[in-house]
């Protein structure tokens, strides 16, 4: 019988049963893959800035709204400042617009803070009006309206130029003060149902009033153009002169009639007595 060749060799080892592969990093369960959520840009701040600074621009230059400019360049620069905090922290894009938009409000601002003092500096200094005729409640015809140094100033009923779409406007200056008052150009404004009259379409037809001296009045007549539609009332806000603060009228218009001719009522018109019917006349024959 034949040994066997083998025989006292070790027992080669056995394979391992077939199992789970572990990953490659380790042992243990595979973990989840979390997929990244994309973060929207939050550039509304930046864009708000922008806008308000090219408003504040716009306003900024306007002498009476040069207030509205500070307050929208101040809003602009507060925007600008957050949008460039956020951009800093990654939260938006849009750095670039938030920056221009904070030196475009800072610039607007300046401007604006400029012309906004001289407007109330050159307020204060117009002389005001002290009846409430004219400031309190709008002066009506006729009704007299005073200023501090003694001007007073009172409107006639406009008187419609027939034919022309127009009315005569005549305003009175009296100096009633002790001292002689400059005047200068006096200004005039007047509108019909809400709407302002153009300023070529407001004519005045004597010279600038100038020096008033004590007791002293002058007349200065205007030429306004009406709408077809011709309105009952016709407002009007009137300043004596540069250094004087504006008053307010609210002026009924009368009608403007008809040109040539006698009226109805009047004698020869249509309607009215004739030669016929006079006594003593043609169509009265002695019986």
């Amino acid at each position: 019988m034949t040994a066997d060749p083998h025989a006292g060799w070790p027992a080669p080892p056995q394979a391992a049963p077939p199992g789970p592969v572990p990953p490659p990093w380790g042992p243990g369960p595979l973990a989840p893959v979390q997929v990244p959520v994309p973060v929207v840009p939050r550039n509304g701040q930046g864009m708000a800035s922008l806008v308000l600074a090219g408003a504040a621009a716009a306003f900024c230059w306007t002498f009476a709204l040069s207030v509205v400019g500070l307050v929208l360049g101040l809003l602009a620069m507060l925007f600008g400042i957050a949008g460039l905090v956020r951009a800093g922290q990654g939260l938006a894009t849009n750095r670039g617009v938030a920056l221009g938009g904070l030196w475009t409000g800072a610039g607007a601002t300046a401007v604006s803070a400029v012309l906004t003092v001289v407007f109330f500096v050159w307020t204060a200094a117009l002389t005001p009006v002290v009846s409430e005729a004219g400031a309190d409640y709008l002066a009506a015809v006729g009704e007299e309206v005073t200023y501090e140094d003694g001007i007073s100033v009172t409107i006639e009923e406009p008187s419609p130029m027939a034919g022309e779409g127009a009315a005569s406007v005549t305003v009175r200056v009296v100096n009633g003060g002790e001292d002689t008052v400059g005047l200068g150009s006096p200004g005039i404004v007047a509108a019909v149902d809400g709407e302002e009259i153009e300023g070529r379409d407001v004519l005045r037809e004597t010279d600038d009033v100038g020096e008033l001296a004590p007791g002293d009045s002058r007349e200065i007549r205007y030429r306004v153009a009406l709408p077809e539609a011709r309105p009952a009332y016709l407002s009007v806000d009137f300043s004596p002169g540069e250094d004087h603060a504006f008053a307010y009228w609210d002026l009924a218009l009368e009608d403007a009639g008809e040109e040539g001719g006698p009226s109805p009522e009047e004698p020869g018109g249509p309607g009215g007595p004739g030669e016929e019917d006079t006594p003593g006349g043609p169509g009265d024959i002695p019986a």
